[in-house]
Order: C-alpha cells, then structure tokens, then sequence
C-alpha cells in the first residue's frame, strides 16, 4: 500500500518527507532508549513491576530463582 501511495504524492511532499523521517527515526530510537531503561517517566517508561524495587505494591509474588 506504501508504494502504490508513493505514486500519487507530490514531488514536493516526498521531499519534506525524506528530511522528516531521520529525524522521526532519532526520537523513536531516543524513547525506546528512555522505556529501556525504566526510569519511571510517565508515559515514557510506565512502571510495569517487573523488575524489583520499582514498584514493590505489585511484586507479591516471591521470586523463586
């Protein structure tokens, strides 16, 4: 479906989007970075319990390895 839509934009929209996607790809990578490391920044890097001391209402269950 991308490429077939790549046929009907404009020159000039093509253009604008090949300087905008590099740019789109750095602040992905930057907030997959940020969730990655769990520093508990809201709806950045949400805290899911997983990992001990983060949120220890939620780890009821005791580790058994």
């Amino acid at each position: 479906a991308v490429s077939l839509a790549g046929n009907f934009v404009n020159v000039k929209i093509r253009q604008r989007l090949s300087g905008i996607i590099p740019a789109l790809a750095i602040l992905l990578a930057v907030i997959f970075i940020l969730r990655g490391m769990n520093l508990g920044i809201k709806y950045i890097s949400p805290d899911t319990g997983k990992f001990p001391g983060v949120n220890t209402e939620m780890n009821t269950r005791p580790d058994c390895h």
